[in-house]
């Protein structure tokens, strides 16, 4: 039972999700900076996935959405 309560915790993790704690974040540093930031502005962007890690366009959201979906350390695919 804790096993499969295990699995449902990790599955309902969705890429938007991670998409949406990158532009948060970037909130956040505008709050404590008091403006906006263009440079990052110009790079957040917003629930783009891309083609290949950050591209096209150098977004950090594609980075959070391929990161979910690739692991460019270890080689690993998906969830498992």
């Amino acid at each position: 039972m804790a096993l499969l309560l295990y699995f449902n915790v990790i599955s309902a993790y969705e890429r938007n999700t991670h998409q949406y704690v990158v532009r948060q974040a970037y909130e956040l540093v505008k709050s404590f900076y008091g403006a906006d930031i263009p440079i990052l502005k110009q790079h957040l962007g917003s629930n783009e996935i891309g083609t290949g890690i950050f591209e096209p366009g150098n977004l950090l959201v594609i980075g959070a959405a391929r990161e979910d979906i690739e692991d460019i350390i270890y080689g690993y695919e998906g969830i498992f």
